[in-house]
């Protein structure tokens, strides 16, 4: 059997596109596609939340760390306690 030409391969690609194109296969798969979309859009939407939920926790602990940052410069500022009195040593 002889290799097929070029002429053959395209009638054959030809032959293949005229069954796809018929109207329901178009109407099937633009059904999946359609739904494709919807799931694309759910997610989407999903995504967009959590990242939202997560700026928002991370806002909450920056404002955390500012607090503590603002507490440790007031502590660092604050004069040293005034020395105890001690008890004088004991000579044996």
């Amino acid at each position: 059997m002889a290799d097929p030409t070029l002429k053959d391969v395209l009638k054959a690609i030809a032959e293949i596109r005229g069954e796809m194109a018929t109207k329901d296969d178009l109407a099937r798969v633009e059904a999946k596609v359609d739904a494709v979309d919807a799931k694309l859009e759910v997610h989407r939407a999903e995504t967009r939340k959590g990242f939202a939920d997560l700026d928002e926790e991370l806002t909450k602990h920056s404002n955390v760390h500012a607090e503590v940052e603002k507490e440790i410069t007031a502590l660092k500022r604050r004069t040293p306690a005034a020395p105890r009195a001690t008890r004088p040593r004991r000579s044996r």
